[in-house]
């Protein structure tokens, strides 16, 4: 949050970016000039969220709306080399697409999401560790400490 813009202009926004940092963000992955469908704004949101720490993120693409099915999906390859950790996938809701479809694309977008998550406690838990031997080693307990009267 600190690289992209002041924390408290974000705080006073109730957790929104501007729209200008929206595009400013934005215009790394994909022109300022696309405007259609969701255009620059729909990658800016994306990125509004995957810097706010939330890194699990559903784009419903809704019925008939060629242009941001092209946009939504268009970005999400950047988005994953950009961001390792983001989870992204794109939802499709139009008569064409299947109930079950839908629901087994979140799942499987959430059984990814638990595997980070427990990924992320085992490298949590190696740092601590690895915390844990720098404190032995750089400050060792003395044993038979004669504290002395005073």
């Amino acid at each position: 949050l600190r690289e992209m813009g002041d924390l408290a202009q974000l705080e006073a926004n109730g957790g929104y970016r501007e729209i200008e940092k929206l595009a400013e963000m934005a215009s790394g992955i994909v022109s300022l000039g696309n405007q259609t469908g969701e255009g620059w704004f729909l990658t800016g949101e994306m990125l509004e969220l995957i810097h706010s720490g939330t890194e699990n993120i559903v784009c419903t693409q809704p019925f008939a709306c060629l242009p941001n099915h092209v946009v939504g999906k268009g970005v999400i390859k950047e988005l994953r080399r950009l961001y390792p950790q983001s989870n992204v996938v794109a939802i499709d809701f139009d008569p064409g697409a299947s109930e079950v479809n839908q629901l087994n694309r979140i799942k499987l977008m959430l059984s990814t999401a638990n595997k980070n998550l427990e990924i992320d406690s085992e490298k949590q838990g190696e740092r601590d560790r690895y915390a844990e031997d720098i404190d032995r080693t750089a400050f060792p307990l003395k044993k038979n400490y004669n504290y002395g009267r005073l």
